[in-house]
């Protein structure tokens, strides 16, 4: 709850298992569990995560530009 960082669980499913305020405030929106990474992401971040849950890499990162023009990377981790 008290983590700097945005945390977004997703399942093998790519629905939203948890998510912190900090990932919600970086997205943009409010974040409900068993919500569809579509609905909670923007497209290209959706995607990324997509892709990283199919290939079960371990570790990667992903970036985001809020519509205020600031990126923030993601890490990704299973």
């Amino acid at each position: 709850r008290h983590v700097a960082s945005g945390v977004l669980a997703v399942d093998a499913d790519g629905r939203v298992l948890i998510a912190n305020p900090r990932a919600a405030t970086l997205l943009g929106l409010a974040i409900v569990a068993g919500a569809p990474v579509d609905r909670v992401c923007p497209p290209a971040l959706a995607e990324r995560v997509r892709e990283f849950v199919a290939s079960r890499d371990g570790r990667s990162t992903a970036e985001h530009r809020s519509d205020g023009g600031v990126e923030d990377a993601f890490e990704l981790a299973l």
